[in-house]
């Protein structure tokens, strides 16, 4: 069984991630799920299955799965992973029991990403905190340029300084789901900001400066607004989604909301 796994060919466990090239999880990787775990195991007790990011499912995806997490063989296992569980529709949360996991020590986290051949391993984290995986999607600093310029775009919507349709022409080409996770992400710190004065996990000092600048553009009923709005859009994002047309719609809102 142990050759079987390290072969990836052990006949009851299947990994369920986006396919090469694309950002989701389609609906046709969920029915041929739903189609395996449909059998019985045939070598093992158990026949598990691993979805890895949860979250990367569409909505026709997440909706199709409903049924097998509803009523699952006694036999199977499905374990949904996410680093961010609130992205994941009610329903499928609903029917899952969380188990969160979470890095105790941050010295093993800076250890582990040394090992990865990462010499900054204390900066990344400094970035990410107690995520060592997502620091080290910031290794080569594409990632990090990325989110500094879509705050630096924010900003300048917010403050009047770039039309709403010319900075989500800068990002037609980018993962909807990428961009408003981070968007998420921002107005969420803004909120806590706003009603704490401070963040429990503060970014690193640049783009802690841009958050703090979000914070001071709108009040707190704003921001929550602006939220919720992101909250419910990440929701429906499917491949039918243009990035540029969510956008602009998010940064025209976000201007409204800042002369209002």
């Amino acid at each position: 069984a142990c050759r079987l796994f390290a072969a990836g060919t052990h006949p009851d466990f299947l990994a369920i991630s986006p396919e090469e090239g694309k950002a989701q999880i389609s609906i046709d990787q969920i029915r041929r799920l739903i189609e395996e775990m449909g059998l019985t195991p045939q070598c093992s007790r158990y026949k598990v299955a691993v979805l890895d990011p949860a979250e990367a499912m569409n909505a026709n995806a997440a909706n199709a799965l409903l049924k097998t997490l509803e009523e699952p063989a006694s036999t199977h296992v499905l374990m949904l992973v996410s680093t961010t569980p609130g992205f994941l529709p009610a329903t499928i949360r609903s029917r899952c029991q969380a188990m969160r996991l979470h890095v105790e020590n941050a010295e093993l986290a800076q250890q582990w990403l040394q090992q990865q051949g990462l010499d900054n391993a204390a900066e990344l984290l400094a970035r990410e905190p107690n995520a060592p995986l997502r620091a080290m999607m910031l290794a080569d600093g594409e990632e990090m340029a990325f989110r500094q310029g879509l705050l630096d775009v924010v900003l300048a919507v917010a403050a009047g300084r770039m039309p709403a349709g010319q900075a989500a022409a800068q990002y037609a080409k980018a993962d909807t789901r990428r961009v408003l996770a981070l968007l998420l992400r921002w107005f969420a710190q803004s909120a806590e900001l706003k009603l704490a004065g401070c963040l429990r996990q503060p970014p690193d000092a640049q783009l802690y400066s841009g958050v703090k600048a979000l914070s001071d553009a709108f009040d707190h009923s704003k921001i929550f607004n602006i939220y919720s709005q992101l909250l419910r859009l990440h929701g429906m994002a499917g491949s039918s989604f243009k990035t540029q047309t969510v956008l602009e719609g998010i940064f025209a809102d976000m201007r409204l909301n800042q002369l209002n």
